[in-house]
This record gives structure tokens, sequence and C-alpha cells, in this order.
């Protein structure tokens, strides 16, 4: 999923330009195999084809892909995309990608790729800025809750506070 979202995001040079001539192709072969039902359902390409489409839109600029909450891809098909993430950053004309990706610690990405640069942020360090936000998220939601119902006590403003704070988890 994570590799036909980069695709329909690399579809297009522009927002005023037509999609590219290698999505219109890939489409029709598409439709040719599987039929015009099965594509308008959002039948997909296959793996190995949409990697390859994916390859080749790159292959046409730069291009910067950003990836958040990688922990939260599916695991089966998680180490296929890190794979292929590998291989797009060591192909001989790697240099025309970049790409970030955020993940919670627990998947370890600086330990399978040691070669990338990889920052980690402490969460630990945010609570002050994440304290701040629930309080004025809270504050919003309760002034609504207020010219609705009249009826908002300091206990309820607290717990929805900290149920904000608490849900982020530092992020």
């Amino acid at each position: 999923m994570l590799v036909r979202s980069l695709i329909a995001q690399l579809a297009r040079p522009g927002p005023s330009n037509g999609l590219r001539g290698e999505v219109i192709r890939a489409y029709d072969q598409l439709v040719q195999k599987e039929g015009d039902a099965a594509a308008a359902e959002g039948a997909g390409l296959l793996w190995n084809d949409a990697t390859q489409l994916l390859l080749q839109l790159l292959d046409q600029g730069t291009a910067t892909i950003c990836i958040d909450a990688l922990d939260e891809c599916a695991e089966e098909s998680r180490g296929l995309f890190l794979a292929l993430i590998d291989h797009l950053l060591t192909r001989p004309d790697g240099g025309r990608v970049k790409i970030l990706i955020s993940s919670r610690p627990s998947l370890n990405i600086a330990h399978r790729f040691p070669s990338w640069a990889c920052y980690s942020v402490d969460a630990g360090q945010n609570a002050g800025d994440i304290d701040a936000y629930a309080r004025d998220r809270a504050a919003r939601c309760l002034e609504e809750m207020r010219q609705r119902f009249d009826l908002v006590t300091p206990e309820l403003e607290e717990n929805l506070t900290q149920h904000l704070i608490h849900g982020a988890q530092g992020m």
C-alpha cells in the first residue's frame, strides 16, 4: 500500500499537469490484464509492477519521500518496503531521492541500516510543549462545550487535559 501511495503522489509533476505517461501505461496494462471492472473496483498493481513503476517515476527527477509512523505499517509488508527503500538509496543514481522515515524506537531502523543518518528524539523533552498544547486544545473544546451544555466542571477540564497528554505518548 505504501508503494501505491508514493506512486499516486508522484503521478503528477504538478497540480495543473496531467498524469505521467508511465502511470497511464501501467493503468492501461492493468485494464487489459484485469478488465475495466477490476480496475474501477480498485485492483492494484502487484508488488513487482508497483516497484518498477515507482522506479520509473523516480527516474524522472529528484524526489523527497517522507514516511511517518513506519512502525504502524503492517509488519508483513514493512520488510519489503524497507528493502525497497534501501535499494532506492543504494542504486547508482540514488542521490536523486531523499528519504525521511519516522518511527517509534521499537522498530530500530538505525540498527537495520547503520550507514543511514539517524536522529533520535527524546519524547520526554517534548513534555512541556505537549502539556501546553493539550491544555490549549482542552480549553478550546471545553469552551465549545460550555456554549452548548453549560455543565463543564473543573474536574472534567482536568480529566480531558490529562487524557490528551497521556494519549499523546510523548509525540
